[in-house]
C-alpha cells in the first residue's frame, strides 16, 4: 500500500514538473510583434502589439506610414501595448489618436517623444495610467484626454501643456496618485480642474491658476499633502466639494466671484421641471462644497469673500490650528454633517474640531448674524466628537 502511495506521489511530481517545463518553455519562446490594421473608408492604419505583450521591450518606434503604398499610421488602438516592456516610445506625426489603455501598466517607460509638429488631437482614458514616464509635456495640438490618462505615473516629477495648447479644462484623474509630481503646468485657457485631478499628489507643493480658470472640482487636490499655497483669483466661481482636503494650506482667500449657482431641474423631454405652484424647480451647486479644506491641520486663517448662503458640513472640519474665519454677510447656514456610514463618507459639522478658532470676522450687522442658522446638533460617530460649538464659541468681530 505504501509503495503504491509512493509511486502515485512521484507520478504526480513529475507531471507537475512537466507542466512547469512546458510553461516555461512555452513563455520564453514567445515574442510580440507590430500589427496594423487597414480602415478601408479613410485608408489608413491602426497600430496594436499582437503576440505576448511583454515580450516587447526597449525602444518602440511607430512608423508613419505602412504597406506598400505607404499609408498613413493615424492611430494607436486601444490596448494596443498595455503591459509591454518598452522603456523608450517615439510617436510619429501622423498619430492622431491613442485609444483607451494603450500603454497602460508599461512600468519601464520613462520617456515619450511626441512630434514637435504632430497631429495628435486625443488620447484616451489610462492611455499612460502606471508608467514610469519622469516628466511630461502635453502637444499643443491635444483636444481631448480621457479619465485617468496619466494617473498612477510612479517617477513623474514635472508634468505640462505645450505653449499653445488650447484645452480648456483638466481631464478627470488626470495625473491623480503622482506621488513624485512636485511640478504641474495648466493650459493657458484653462476654465476647470476636473474632479480628482491631482488626487493624492503627494509632492505637489504649489500650483499657479491661469486668470481664466472658473471651476476647481471635487477632491481636485485631495490628499496632497504638501500643497501649502494657492492664489484663487477674482474670477473662480466653485470650489468643489473636499477639493483642498488634507492639504498643507496655512491660509486661503476666497475672492467674491465665487457664488452659488442655481441651474433649473430639466424633466425628460429637456423641459425645466415645475413646483405644484408653477414655479421652476432648480438645484443648487455650492460656490464652496462640503468638506473643501477639511482636515488642513495646518490652515490658521481663512478668509472667505464668496457670495455663499452656507457653509456647508465638513468645509473646516478638523481644521486645529485654525483661528480666525472672514465671512461674508450673504451667510444664512452654518451646516452639519453628511453621512454615508457604511459607504464610509462622513464629513462633520461645518466647524467641527476646529478647537483653535477664536475669532470671526463679520462683514455684516449684528442683526443679520444672529439671524444665521448654525447647526447645534452633536454627534459622535466613528468614535470622534462633532458639532459647531467652537463656532458658537467665537468672539465675532463686526467688519
Amino acid at each position: 500500500m505504501a509503495k503504491k502511495k509512493c509511486a502515485a506521489f512521484t507520478a504526480a511530481i513529475i507531471v507537475a514538473f512537466s507542466a512547469l517545463s512546458a510553461s516555461l518553455a512555452f513563455f520564453s519562446g514567445c515574442s510580440a510583434s507590430l500589427n496594423y490594421i487597414l480602415n478601408p473608408e479613410t485608408q489608413t492604419y491602426s497600430v496594436t502589439c499582437s503576440g505576448y505583450r511583454p515580450a516587447l521591450s526597449g525602444e518602440l518606434e511607430i512608423p508613419a506610414t505602412y504597406g506598400e503604398d505607404n499609408l498613413p499610421v493615424t492611430e494607436i488602438a486601444e490596448n494596443a501595448f498595455a503591459g509591454s516592456a518598452i522603456t523608450n516610445l517615439v510617436i510619429p506625426a501622423s498619430v492622431i489618436k491613442i485609444g483607451e489603455k494603450a500603454f497602460n501598466g508599461c512600468a519601464y517607460l520613462s520617456r515619450i517623444t511626441f512630434p514637435e509638429n504632430g497631429s495628435l488631437k486625443s488620447i484616451g482614458g489610462q492611455a499612460f495610467r502606471g508608467t514610469g514616464v519622469s516628466t511630461l509635456t502635453i502637444p499643443a495640438t491635444v483636444e481631448e484626454i480621457g479619465v485617468a490618462a496619466f494617473a498612477d505615473s510612479s517617477s513623474l516629477t514635472a508634468a505640462s501643456f505645450a505653449s499653445g495648447n488650447k484645452m480648456t479644462k483638466v481631464p478627470q484623474s488626470m495625473l491623480a496618485q503622482s506621488k513624485m509630481l512636485a511640478f504641474a503646468g495648466l493650459p493657458q485657457n484653462c476654465e476647470e480642474i476636473g474632479p480628482l485631478a491631482f488626487l493624492g499628489c503627494t509632492s505637489l507643493e504649489t500650483i499657479t491658476l491661469p486668470k481664466t480658470v472658473k471651476v476647481i472640482g471635487p477632491k481636485s487636490f485631495q490628499g496632497c499633502t504638501k500643497f501649502s499655497s494657492i492664489t484663487l483669483h477674482d474670477g473662480i466661481t466653485t470650489i468643489g466639494e473636499l477639493a483642498f482636503y488634507e492639504t498643507a494650506l496655512s491660509e486661503i482667500t476666497v475672492p467674491a466671484s465665487v457664488t452659488d449657482i442655481y441651474k433649473p431641474v430639466l424633466d425628460e423631454d429637456g423641459n425645466p421641471e415645475k413646483d405644484e405652484e408653477g414655479n421652476p424647480v432648480t438645484r443648487k451647486t455650492a460656490g464652496i462644497g462640503y468638506g473643501a479644506f477639511h482636515t488642513c491641520e495646518k490652515l490658521k486663517t481663512a478668509k472667505i469673500y464668496a457670495n455663499i448662503e452656507a457653509i456647508e458640513a465638513g468645509t473646516f472640519g478638523y481644521c486645529p490650528a485654525l483661528e480666525s474665519v472672514y465671512l461674508p454677510a450673504t451667510i444664512k447656514k452654518v451646516n452639519g454633517p453628511i453621512y454615508y456610514t457604511n459607504g464610509k463618507l462622513f464629513v462633520g459639522h461645518a466647524f467641527h474640531n476646529c478647537p483653535a478658532l477664536k475669532d470671526i470676522y463679520f462683514s455684516g450687522t449684528q442683526f443679520e448674524w444672529t439671524q444665521i442658522a448654525v447647526d447645534k446638533s452633536h454627534d459622535s460617530a466613528n468614535g470622534g466628537s462633532y458639532n459647531n460649538n467652537a463656532f458658537l464659541a467665537a468672539q465675532v468681530h463686526y467688519i
